[in-house]
């Protein structure tokens, strides 16, 4: 990997940071040979060494099926390439009502499935895939909670965002009791989940859409609303540029795709649907296009849209959606919680790009963050290990050190509080799956004792 660092305009939006093109870096550094094949022989080892298992392909699209009638439902694994389909085999009975299911960008042997238990009650299941489907299916909550509906899952780090009609949970992926974020007000039931691990967007009325700080106390404040008075919003989910995007149903007008600014909460386009609710989203990063599955005469298909039309559709399928995830890796995957500056903020961390073979130009991004000395940390990671975390102490209360610092890349942030050093990333396949740890950390006298302020942990998944 080379590394170069170049320092754009400052771009601090109220809601998230809109990312430059590339260009040319300002000033170019070349990190030792010794290092850059350092790093990568250890992700090609460490990407090789989870071969063993069946694992979910990159492209695959992941629908979570409620039954069209009787008790049973499924998951459905498509190919958007070549529009094939086929019903995971081998899923226990306890997990055929998925209300929604995601896999594990850590590790794609592995799903998450939440599915709302025949005798009442909402469980989470961790589901292992074998050569031949499921293998096995582990609760992760000690019993299931006494909700009314599961609605939506999110992977967020060692965590599962779990939304329900009335709250939204944490739940260990190891398992164990979930932690109650937010319990809904009266009047109100949880209907749409989205995260980039930094903000979560919800949906918990028909129409309007909510946000809620991740790195800070549990408020929420509302984003945007959709337009029209009979607008029922089904799903969400954000693209590369940190746009959130919009399935929703009028029974007059029709469904539609919108994608909203995220930074100004206005629409920014709307794509009519010709599929009825219930709809689920999904989104691929690296082709920008998107997935919709809804109904159709009686019968369920998946949509393929790009550049805001409609270029084929995958099914008819067997049962009704209930999600959508879409196997692909994305930019960057943020988690924790950083440490605050001086000014009480914790530097905003985001990528430009993706992280695939060849791509010269993938920019790790810092914003908001103190003017001085910094140091980008990246660890290797074993796939489908979890992360490593060492608290500082009470010398800086709250901070972290979220990455084994195999490598460290010292930069200095200008007075607009942002820099981006962008890498390299050759074409080798070993690399493919190998997963890399980082985290930017800050000099800032005044924050603590220590004199630290540190961005999340920020997970790079080498496609």
């Amino acid at each position: 990997m080379n590394g170069n660092s170049n320092t754009p305009n400052a771009m601090n939006a109220p809601r998230g940071s809109r990312r430059e093109p590339f260009s040319a870096p300002a000033r170019a550094r070349t990190l030792s040979e010794v290092a850059r094949f350092a790093l990568i022989a250890g992700i090609a080892a460490l990407a090789a060494s989870s071969d063993g298992a069946a694992q979910l392909r990159v492209d695959d699209l992941i629908m979570g099926g409620t039954p069209f009638q009787g008790p049973q439902g499924g998951i459905v694994v498509a190919q958007p390439q070549s529009a094939n389909w086929s019903e995971l085999p081998g899923l226990p009975n306890e997990v055929r009502r998925p209300a929604a299911v995601i896999s594990d960008p850590f590790d794609r042997t592995k799903l998450y499935v939440a599915s709302n238990d025949t005798l009442g009650g909402v469980q989470v299941y961790r589901v292992e895939l074998g050569p031949s489907g499921a293998t096995s299916a582990a609760p992760l909550l000690p019993s299931p909670l006494p909700e009314f509906e599961a609605v939506s899952v999110a992977s967020l780090g060692e965590e599962i965002l779990l939304l329900t009609r009335l709250a939204l949970h944490r739940v260990p992926k190891a398992g164990g009791p979930s932690e109650l974020v937010l319990a809904f007000p009266p009047q109100t039931s949880g209907k749409a989940l989205a995260t980039d691990g930094r903000r979560l967007f919800a949906s918990i009325t028909t129409r309007e859409i909510y946000t809620l700080d991740l790195l800070g106390p549990a408020t929420v404040g509302l984003f945007t609303s959709l337009p029209g008075s009979l607008g029922n919003i089904q799903d969400l989910a954000i693209d590369q540029r940190g746009d959130l995007l919009v399935a929703d149903a009028d029974p007059f007008s029709g469904s539609y795709l919108r994608r909203i600014d995220d930074a100004t909460g206005f629409e920014l386009s709307a794509t009519r649907i010709g599929l009825a609710p219930p709809l689920a989203l999904a989104h691929d990063a690296l082709l920008d296009q998107d997935y919709v599955a809804g109904v159709a005469q009686g019968q369920s298909w998946i949509a393929v849209l790009r550049q805001g039309r409609e270029v084929t559709r995958i099914g008819p399928l067997p049962h009704l959606p209930g999600s959508l995830d879409l196997v692909r890796t994305a930019p960057l995957y943020l988690t924790g919680r950083g440490c605050a500056d001086s000014s009480l903020r914790v530097p905003h961390y985001d990528a430009n790009g993706l992280p695939t073979q060849g791509n010269a130009n993938y920019g790790l991004h810092l914003f908001q963050a103190p003017s001085g000395p910094t140091v980008l940390l990246l660890g290797a990671r074993p796939s489908g290990a979890r992360g490593f975390e060492l608290s500082l102490g009470p010398g800086a209360p709250g901070c972290a050190l979220e990455v084994l610092p195999d490598l460290p890349v010292s930069a200095f942030v200008p007075a607009s509080g942002e820099i981006t050093l962008y890498f390299g990333i050759p074409v080798d396949p070993s690399l493919a799956g190998g997963v890399i740890d980082t985290q930017w950390w800050s000099l800032d006298p005044a924050a603590n004792a220590l004199g630290l302020a540190a961005s999340q942990r920020g997970t790079v998944i080498v496609e």
